[in-house]
């Protein structure tokens, strides 16, 4: 089981699909002073090329969330950084190396920084940073990212780290899951996988190397859980968490769009209730006017009145100007007629006021009601919610006894590792006290055979000569400190054993044995006597090697027993000092004489 940053919730089970992004193999390469300007213009137009390209993938971005659009324009910054440009550049003009090297070596100081950083939100911003530095790589060198097309059935993706580009053109339709080594909290990752509702967990530190297209893998978007493999009971048991949670992750969705429907009803009545809010005051003030507009036509119907039946005033008796009283007349009828004509205008708005109270009150009744089914599917939300809390408090429960089972998984694997590191120098000691023994075998001796080698070769040499002209075979033999021979001769050169007759080469290997004799009676200061099989006398050696070979044991080795065991018995016989002759008899030797 691997742990990473949960950054979009929920639970992905299926076959893992490893998006192989391998590094990029990049040569270094020494410039002509000639060639740095147009280095740096191809290095130029490469920024340019990822700019273009982010613009694009920005306008695709839109189309599924604007804040996942707004992240890319951090890259668009990044490329146009003055330190990764300017850095990059002055690695170019003073080590005269090619652009992929350069913006290579820039990126390395950059990363020396972030990981001096405490702030997991700018250590984030390194893997943008690498993303942005691979862009430009792949436009130096000509590079295109394999398609994300061949997807063709449901998915865990699985990479050390997924482009802007990569999750756009993934088939979001066949994407179960996301699970990255690389990425924080604030990843695009991230953002893009909670827009869509992929669970997603990032910063998997060696996931990519633990596991093969085609595993079977849980992704845990909740407690930021990845397990790859598991076993039949844990597939089960996640299986069931899974659909529960996706039930009520559906019912936390619908009752949330409910909501937001009914929000925006809510805030379309509310602003009709805004526009009759006023209505009650403004009746208010109708009606008052209305009164004033009653009594005033109360006081001129009076005085018309008055003018109409009386031509004196009845008070003080005294008659009234009939000129007088007609103006009276007529002024106050036309006022009349004026008050009235107002006074069915405030009417009709006194009427329109009144269906207009009638419509806020409605309104606010219709108000009240939508607040009160947003309280009630948020308690339902809280209800959902609840249990979804529950469900995770099950994951984790799971999860921890994965990591018992785990831990012990990780004992064995230890002490395993610990066996095979025993092995390990096991096997080192045997290799060592191989050597050692082989070295006490050379050294047994004090080292003779090495020192034959630089001590006695040229005596051996001289002495293998020696022997060779006293058999009456004139050529230069010689051995090197590998023992391999080199032969002249005063006609030819460059011959080698293998170039001579039969019995040219036993007078060789004769020599070679007289020789022997020699260095170890020389080293030892023993004699050593010599057993001369059958072998040397009846196979190739001829006559007059023969009569060579008796001489030099006759006259030169004094100083040794010599036997000879042959079956020439006529030609030996007045060459030797004792003759002891055997037949066989009954399949066995049995001296004759």
């Amino acid at each position: 089981m691997f742990r990473g940053i949960p950054v979009s919730n929920g639970v992905a089970i299926g076959k893992s699909y490893l998006l192989d992004r391998s590094k990029f193999c990049l040569l270094k390469s020494t410039l002509e002073q000639s060639d740095i300007e147009n280095e740096i213009q191809r290095f130029r137009e490469a920024i340019e090329n990822t700019k273009i390209q982010m613009q694009e993938i920005k306008k695709r971005a839109r189309r599924v969330a604007d804040k996942y659009a707004v992240i890319l324009d951090t890259y668009t910054l990044l490329l146009e950084d003055d330190i990764l440009v300017s850095d990059t550049i002055e690695n170019i003009k003073s080590e005269k190396m090619n652009a992929e090297w350069a913006l290579t070596k820039t990126l390395e100081k950059f990363t020396k920084l972030f990981n001096n950083i405490n702030d997991d939100y700018l250590k984030g911003k390194q893997d943008d940073l690498e993303l942005v530095v691979h862009g430009i790589i792949r436009n130096l060198i000509g590079h295109t990212q394999d398609s994300l097309s061949d997807i063709n059935e449901p998915v865990v993706l699985v990479a050390h780290t997924l482009s802007p580009s990569d999750t756009l053109l993934m088939p979001r339709n066949y994407i179960l899951g996301l699970a990255t080594e690389a990425g924080g909290k604030t990843s695009h990752v991230g953002i893009f996988a909670s827009t869509l509702g992929i669970p997603a967990v990032v910063g998997i530190k060696g996931l990519f190397s633990r596991v093969n297209s085609g595993d079977p893998i849980i992704v845990d978007g909740i407690d930021g859980n990845v397990i790859v493999k598991p076993d039949e009971k844990n597939l089960e048991q996640y299986e069931k968490k899974k659909e529960k949670l996706e039930k009520i992750f559906v019912g936390i969705g619908t009752h949330r769009q409910t909501i937001e429907d009914t929000d925006k009803k809510l805030k379309s009545v509310n602003s009709n209730i805004e526009s009759f809010s006023n209505s009650n005051k403004k009746l208010r003030k109708l009606g008052n006017l209305r009164g004033k507009l009653s009594q005033k036509v109360s006081t001129i119907t009076k005085e018309h009145k008055f003018f109409k039946d009386n031509t004196e005033c009845p008070t003080c008796t005294q008659s009234i100007e009939e000129s007088f009283r007609l103006n009276k007349i007529d002024e106050a009828k036309s006022k009349a007629d004026e008050l009235k004509k107002g006074y069915e205008e405030l009417e009709q708005a006194i009427k329109l006021e009144e269906e207009r109270e009638q419509t806020f009150k409605k309104l606010s009744s219709e108000a009240t009601k939508l607040t009160h089914e947003i309280s009630k599917t948020n308690t339902r939300i809280s209800g959902l919610e609840n249990q979804s809390r529950d469900l995770e408090q099950e994951i984790q429960t799971i999860t921890e006894q994965l990591k018992n089972r785990t831990a012990e998984k990780h004992a064995l694997e230890t002490l395993l590792s610990q066996l095979e590191d025993l092995q390990k120098e096991q096997s080192e000691f045997k290799e060592k006290n191989a050597y050692h023994e082989f070295a006490h075998s050379l050294m047994k001796d004090g080292g003779v055979k090495s020192k034959i080698i630089r001590r006695y070769l040229p005596l051996m040499n001289q002495q293998i000569n020696k022997y060779l002209q006293l058999m009456d075979f004139y050529i230069n033999f010689s051995l090197d400190e590998e023992f391999k021979e080199s032969i002249k001769s005063p006609v030819h050169e460059d011959f080698s054993y293998e170039s001579f007759s039969e019995g040219e080469k036993m007078r060789i290997d004769l020599s070679l044995l007289f020789t022997w004799r020699d260095i170890a009676k020389m080293k030892n200061s023993v004699s050593t006597n010599l057993l001369i099989l059958d072998e040397i006398f009846d196979s190739s050696l001829d006559g007059f090697g023969t009569d060579y070979f008796t001489r030099i044991i006759k006259y030169v080795v004094t100083d040794a027993n010599v036997f000879v065991i042959s079956h020439k018995t006529d030609d030996l016989v007045d060459k030797f000092d004792n003759i002891l002759k055997f037949d066989k008899v009954k399949g066995f030797s049995k001296i004759v004489q």
